[in-house]
């Protein structure tokens, strides 16, 4: 396992940081942690533990956290909004 990053993705040109364990040639799974957390979140005895069921496993860094590109002058995001939930007493701009 080793920390690698992924340069220029996407219109923003942001960097990903990811690491990868187990065979490079084996099935591929990639872990999505939501909310914008950081890939330590993924345990890494629940990797190991794919890995032994002959997977290889990438986990990442979400933009903003971690060793990915961060937005300092952006606003914080409303997670609740972006779930496309109405709130009563909020203007929805469609």
């Amino acid at each position: 396992m080793s920390e690698e990053k992924a340069l220029n993705v996407g219109p923003s040109g942001i960097e990903v940081a990811y690491e990868r364990f187990g065979d490079p040639g084996a099935p591929p799974v990639l872990l999505v942690m939501v909310g914008g957390a950081q890939m330590i979140n993924w345990p890494d005895g629940f990797c190991a533990e794919l890995v032994g069921r002959g997977v290889q496993v990438i986990r990442f860094d979400n933009r903003d956290c971690g060793r990915s590109s961060h937005f300092r002058a952006a606003p914080v995001p409303d997670l609740h909004d972006a779930s496309g939930r109405y709130r009563p007493g909020r203007v929805r701009i469609p």
